[in-house]
């Protein structure tokens, strides 16, 4: 078995690991801020444990495909055109995630909350960004439809899976 089969064989449980790890840093990191600073309270740590949570989900569907449900390797899930039910399950999976961080974002005070609590910092090569509701709210709203767009991509790429 090459390097290539086991990749595509368990990058689910790669995508887990790396996961576990990003929370574990987080969660590190947070008990160095001192009492007072909003990311310390418990609000902000059941916020960090939620989107763990939540964001291993795909990850734990796409396993279940893997080991049980007949789905060769992780190259199958750029195939949702040939309706094998677990990449099916896989991409509702992520949509409806999609779709409950919507809902959370504009209709239950997600964006505030966000801003707030800052659950996860957000950095990129410019330095860090920072959140603003508008900005959660305009991720939370492109969600659903980059999950759409994302799956007519792979239904038109048509890609080849590598035996």
């Amino acid at each position: 078995m090459t390097l290539f089969d086991i990749l595509g064989r368990y990058f689910w449980l790669i995508a887990l690991v790396f996961g576990a790890l990003s929370y574990l840093a987080a969660a590190r990191s947070v008990e160095s801020f001192d009492d007072g600073d909003p990311r310390a309270t418990s609000e902000a740590k059941s916020l960090r444990l939620w989107f763990a949570m939540v964001s291993t989900t795909p990850w734990l569907v796409m396993g279940v495909g893997i080991l049980f449900g007949g789905v060769p390797n992780v190259w199958s899930y750029f195939r949702p055109q040939d309706g094998n039910p677990y990449v099916l399950a896989w991409f509702v999976t992520i949509f409806l995630i999609a779709l409950v961080h919507l809902y959370w974002v504009f209709f239950r005070g997600g964006a505030e909350k966000t801003v707030a609590l800052q659950p996860f910092s957000m950095r990129s090569t410019l330095g860090d960004i920072t959140l603003t509701p508008g900005r959660v709210k305009l991720f939370a709203a492109i969600g659903p439809f980059w999950v759409l767009a994302w799956v007519v991509m792979a239904v038109f790429m048509d890609a080849h899976i590598p035996k």
